[in-house]
């Protein structure tokens, strides 16, 4: 090889100057940044001097009595959590929340509300800022309140943070489930145990109970059934026996409605529980999107249509000779019809563990007359002629 005495010195030189430089700076670094945090300190304290800086913490969904319960018909209340660390209060209508979403409960009383003026250098919790009686009437259904919390600046308002109050409905003395010890078959008796929980502070007494299911899909023993006092926070089990209809679903649940005489007082909650049933097939419920509608109710405006897909679901784990067929078989009124394009049923003759089934379309169309009422169509499963599933598929009309 050939060396290069000068290239080399070159070299050495520029590092040695590179090298200054850098020492240099990480010698005065710390004054740099001490300095430039004095800036950013002094800009900070000046800006929250003249007025109001707002951050938003928190939102939660509280209760009215202050049981810490959201039972059906009580009031929600959204309350926020926010901090001012200007020195100043901020201005009156400055600060505004919008309801954008909510699962759960009835008329709200405001979708948007104005907040009052907060005080410099606190953190204020505002209680209530919006409320709304709980509409959901199954316990453990999830609620919310979402909305978006807005400040005024130059003259419109702009997004601050987006606020959500969650929680579930909850009784003081609820049914919490019905747990069956084996797996039910149409039209037989089966037994089963009731789940109650005493949510409150205070005992409750010995109760008679009377257990429906609404409408009529399951057929409950309760005569002479008696619910033993339960202490606070403690649980108890109690035996029944329970009959299914037909009309109970694989992918929808069952609506039931547990009403508890204490002496003068009556506790009434509702329960949604699915079910297993033991059967050659049964009918699964979709939305139009093709996703499950465990309620079995879709929304629709009077005067248009609205589609839903129904599958047949085979569950005998050897071939059966049928034949099978899924069937679109009634409807609440005359005037709730198939649209034209719709089938009416699909004969599918014998089927096995290995048949591919696809998903049905159906769409209805609803009458301007319907406004305001419920409504429902029928989808049935039927087995070498005999119905082995009928899906009530139910209609909220607006």
């Amino acid at each position: 090889g050939v060396n290069h005495p000068e290239s080399f010195e070159a070299g050495r030189q520029v590092a040695a100057v590179e090298q200054g430089t850098l020492d240099g700076f990480a010698a005065n670094l710390d004054a740099q940044q001490k300095a430039q945090f004095a800036l950013g300190q002094n800009a900070v304290s000046t800006d929250l001097s003249g007025g109001a800086l707002v951050l938003f913490r928190s939102a939660s969904l509280a209760d009215s009595d202050g049981d810490g319960l959201l039972p059906t018909g009580e009031n929600g209340k959204l309350s926020l959590v926010i901090d001012n660390y200007g020195k100043e209060a901020t201005a009156i209508s400055r600060l505004r929340v919008t309801i954008t979403d909510s699962a759960g409960f009835s008329q709200l009383n405001f979708v948007t509300r104005e907040l009052p003026a907060l005080a410099g250098q606190t953190r204020t919790t505002i209680q209530g800022v919006v409320s709304a009686p709980v509409l959901a009437e199954f316990a453990g259904k999830p609620l919310h309140l979402s909305g978006v919390l807005e400040v005024q600046k130059d003259g419109k308002f702009v997004p601050l943070a987006n606020v959500a109050g969650v929680g579930e409905v909850h009784f003081p003395l609820e049914l919490t489930d019905i747990v069956v010890g084996k797996a039910l078959t149409i039209g037989q008796s089966t037994d089963a145990t009731l789940k109650y929980t005493n949510h409150s502070a205070i005992a409750t007494g010995e109760g008679k109970l009377a257990l429906t299911s609404s409408p009529a899909f399951v057929s409950i023993d309760t005569k002479n059934i008696v619910v033993p006092a339960i202490a606070p926070g403690a649980s108890v089990e109690v035996p029944i026996k329970l009959t299914p209809g037909i009309w109970v679903g694989e992918n929808t649940y069952t609506r039931f409605l547990s009403v508890l005489t204490m002496g003068d007082k009556v506790a009434t909650q509702g329960l949604a529980k699915n079910f297993h049933i033991t059967r050659d097939a049964s009918v699964l419920l979709f939305d139009s999107a093709g996703k499950e509608v465990p309620s079995s109710t879709l929304q629709v405006q009077a005067g248009s249509s609205v589609s839903f897909y129904a599958q047949l679901l085979f569950q005998a784990t050897a071939q059966r000779p049928g034949p099978f067929v899924l069937r679109f078989s009634k409807t609440s009124d005359p005037a709730i019809v198939l649209a034209g394009n719709s089938t009416v049923s699909i004969n599918y003759g014998s089927l096995s563990p290995s048949s591919k089934l696809d998903k049905l379309r159906f769409t209805v169309n609803v009458p301007t007359s319907m406004k305001g009422k419920t409504g429902y169509v029928m989808v049935q499963a039927e087995e070498n002629g005999a119905i082995v599933h009928a899906m009530m598929v139910y209609l909220d009309v607006k």
